[in-house]
């Protein structure tokens, strides 16, 4: 299960998504402070772009399962933010996405690949880049978002930077057509070298820039447009309404909000052909005015299931409005009189982009990828192969099956599942509106519940909250907890107890014994309030860890842990290190399954720790300057195996003493890694949930170092079950020499025979049963204690395990 979802990805989150949901100032200023404390430094750039787009076709070509190395595995699709086609040959599409950058297809939106820009992938956190706009000029391309203004000079396949930021997100490009060297920006929420640019002007080409905000009410704008009839007049949509200025800025702005209700404003549209008449996107809906702004009309339809519209969800072609929602897709072709809702097709009706090429041909960008219609809008055709944007944020297996069902949460694009380890992907199709899934977990003796931790937007605010769903995903019903503008980090269920849930928040730590229907607070010794990962020993359920986020050298910041389920903290931190400004924040925490004692914790560019004592003192396996690690997992079978990721992927084979680096099969850019697991049922298998570009497969194989010239093991062995204890099932993994008749039978304490699992002639190899805790007669046991014994021919050995029922 993924605990949490780490600081930086809330970056970008905040940066994209939430920075246009209206947020109140004290939430903006916490995001702020998350993004200003890392700083953003290129440390490598691309030999050339050919090279990346070699790498990156070999790297997403499906195949046979190979070893050894890592595959992209998808779902294929993303946030697809803005859309545009090149006005010389509309076969030539890019799209901006919210988590891996620019995609480009040369075939209509056929096929894509990744195409930049180079910053995306050299950034000192390998962090992707949300694109928030994108203007042709000739064959030149102008892409920015949230690391500022790059320029194209072949149509996407090179890029230099015009004006690059390390806060604030860029929400508009405009260009004089006349003069193209003439170049305007917008900024929301700051922009890097200056502190509140609102919007900025270039009058040589993007060489060097200056403020034109006088007028401005606010300079946190979330839109720019200019007139096609008057380039030197153009027009800001601000969170204190919208602006205009006849001459590029030279007089400033006015303010021509008139009316207009639902502020603050999101997107703007000026009539091609007459100056005097706009159109507006707000929170509560789509707004028209005939008077430059002196008196807006509200034509929103009655039938809008949702009435925000983003900055590109709004557009006017020849007299037929298109507005795109969070929640549907609506179109009018008498001017606002009538809508009618156009989503037949579409997987996902978060609606954040939308081009008309012509009337009849649209081009869609969505929560979950990119869609077009040949019909007008009647129906749609989803078309994102190549395509790997999604930040996947969340993990889960479903342990019944062998290899276990995966689960992964793409953000605003729901829930995606594999069950032949990633060969093939399907929706769950679950309800649209969800801004955010941020934590996943599956409860043990039933692939059909699941809890996870979800943000969306309600009333111009952020709604966050637990969420139960009872039929595999489909549906969704909230629990008795939620929280107004805060996040859940993390979701953990009891291992001896299905009904008790424990859930990490910005807020605290919060406990529920009823399976969700009602919380209490469990801060009691907590120094910090905002709990990010939280790990449990599954020998002793009562033996609870948490790790903080954020803060500063005012409050004890760390590990935490508790002995009795909660109630009272404890800190545990002794021998962890602080960041230089303060911080010290926890990204992820594993506990070795067979010697609880044992845990390791990613703590960022401070590396991986590690405590043998339970957390009461803590020393450094693992850290290199510049390198960012946010997750660890071990192998359960070998518990001296481990996995760590973030930036890079490593291995050690020695409990953390040596790494090895695995690059095996990574292209140049493979995103970021949100989060490394190992299947429970074959911990061959290894995932990496990334950060802009899919999910990684590697299955791995004995090498020539561990096993020098065979194909089959060296010796017979029986491994410890895991989970140990367990409910309601567990895996039994084992290895046998030659081939023969093998057995494998489970007894009680006294010895009399519970179940026979296996009983038949098997190959030399390694191969694992599960068993569920029902004996021969298909009857449940009682908790307790069971022997489970291995027979190959004249080898023969037992292990015990418990049952928690």
């Amino acid at each position: 299960m993924l605990s949490r979802v780490n600081p930086l990805h809330r970056i970008i989150l905040t940066a994209g998504l939430l920075s246009f949901l209206g947020e109140d100032e004290s939430i903006a200023q916490k995001y702020d402070a998350l993004r200003q404390s890392f700083v953003w430094e290129s440390r490598q750039t691309l030999a050339s772009k050919s090279v990346q787009i070699d790498l990156k076709n070999s790297f997403i070509k499906k195949s046979a399962r190979q070893h050894n190395v890592w595959q992209n595995t998808g779902p294929e699709g993303g946030i697809v933010w803005t859309i545009k086609t090149f006005d010389q040959d509309p076969s030539i599409v890019l799209i901006g996405t919210t988590d891996g950058g620019l995609y480009k297809s040369a075939d209509g939106g056929l096929n894509w690949r990744w195409c930049g820009p180079p910053q995306i992938i050299a950034s000192e956190y390998g962090i992707g880049q949300f694109i928030t706009d994108i203007k042709f000029f000739d064959e030149k391309v102008y892409a920015g978002g949230s690391r500022g203004l790059y320029m194209s000079p072949d149509l996407g396949e090179t890029w230099s930077p015009l004006y690059q930021t390390i806060s604030g997100t860029l929400t508009g490009i405009a260009i004089n057509p006349a003069n193209p060297k003439i170049i305007y920006i917008s900024y929301y929420r700051g922009g890097g070298l200056l502190s509140k640019p609102g919007v900025i002007k270039s009058l040589d080409g993007g060489k060097t820039w200056f403020t034109i905000n006088e007028g401005l009410l606010s300079t946190d704008v979330t839109d720019l447009k200019m007139s096609g009839r008057d380039p030197e007049r153009l027009f800001a949509a601000t969170l204190n309404g919208i602006f205009m200025t006849v001459n590029g800025g030279a007089s400033g702005w006015k303010d021509i909000s008139g009316n207009l209700a639902g502020l603050p404003a999101y997107a703007i549209i000026p009539d091609q052909a007459r100056d005097s008449v706009m159109y507006a996107g707000t929170m509560t809906g789509v707004f028209k005015t005939l008077d430059v702004g002196h008196n807006w009309m509200n034509i929103t339809g009655a039938n809008f299931k949702n009435r925000f519209i983003r900055p590109n969800g709004l557009v006017v072609n020849n007299g037929v409005i298109w507005a795109g929602t969070e929640n549907g897709l609506y179109r009018s072709t008498d001017g606002g009189t009538t809508w009618q809702e156009k989503v037949a097709g579409l997987d996902n009706t978060a609606i954040l982009s939308i081009e008309a090429i012509t009337l009849d041909h649209l081009r869609l960008g969505t929560g979950d990828g990119f869609y077009q219609s040949r019909d007008g809008g009647d129906s749609w055709h989803k078309s994102s192969r190549g395509i790997f944007a999604f930040e996947n944020t969340a993990l889960a297996f479903d342990t019944r099956t062998n290899p276990s069902r995966l689960f992964v949460a793409a953000r605003s694009a729901g829930l995606y599942f594999t069950g032949d380890a990633g060969e093939h992907w399907q929706d769950i199709g679950m309800d649209t509106g969800f801004t955010y899934i941020s934590s996943l977990a599956l409860l043990p003796e039933s692939q059909e519940i699941m809890y996870a931790g979800f943000m969306k937007p309600e009333n111009s605010k952020i709604q966050s909250g637990v969420y139960k769903s009872t039929n595999g995903g489909k549906s969704w019903q909230l629990t008795g907890f939620s929280l107004e503008s805060s996040l859940i980090n993390s979701i953990l269920i009891n291992p001896a107890s299905s009904r008790i849930l424990y859930v990490g928040t910005w807020n605290g730590i919060f406990k529920s014994i009823d399976a969700g229907t009602n919380w209490q607070q469990k801060d009691q010794g907590l120094d910090f309030k905002s709990v990010s990962p939280i790990a449990i020993d599954s020998q002793n359920p009562n033996l609870i860890y948490a790790g903080t986020e954020g803060g500063d050298v005012a409050y004890r910041l760390g590990i935490y842990r508790s002995t009795d389920g909660g109630e009272f903290w404890q800190y545990s931190s002794d021998g962890l290190p602080v960041f230089p400004n303060g911080r010290r924040d926890i990204f992820d925490l594993c506990l070795n399954p067979l010697n609880p004692r044992t845990i390791y914790a990613a703590l960022g560019s401070s590396g991986v720790f590690k405590t043998n004592d339970g957390g009461r003192s803590w020393f450094n396996v693992h850290r290199k300057d510049g390198e960012f690690i946010t997750s660890v997992t071990i192998d359960h079978q070998d518990t001296a195996r481990l996995y760590i990721a973030g930036q890079k992927i490593y291995r050690s084979d020695d409990a953390g003493q040596t790494w090895q680096e695995m690059r095996e099969g990574l292209p140049e850019y493979f995103g970021y890694i949100n989060r490394i697991r190992v299947d429970p049922n074959d911990p061959r298998r290894i995932y990496a949930a990334t950060y802009g570009y899919g999910v990684l497969r590697y299955y791995r194989t004995a090498t020539a170092v561990e096993e020098p010239g065979a194909s089959a093991p060296n010796a017979s062995a029986l491994h410890q079950n895991y989970p140990n204890p367990f409910n309601p099932s567990t895996t039994i993994t084992f290895q046998i020499r030659q081939a023969g008749k093998v057995a494998i039978r489970i007894h009680d304490v006294h010895g009399r025979l519970v179940r026979t699992l296996l009983d038949e002639h098997k190959p030399a190899g390694e191969f694992s049963v599960i068993w569920n805790g029902r004996d021969d007669t298909g009857q449940r046991v009682a908790s307790g204690i069971y022997v489970y014994r291995l027979t190959a021919g004249n080898f023969a050995e037992a292990k015990k395990m418990i049952l928690l029922q």
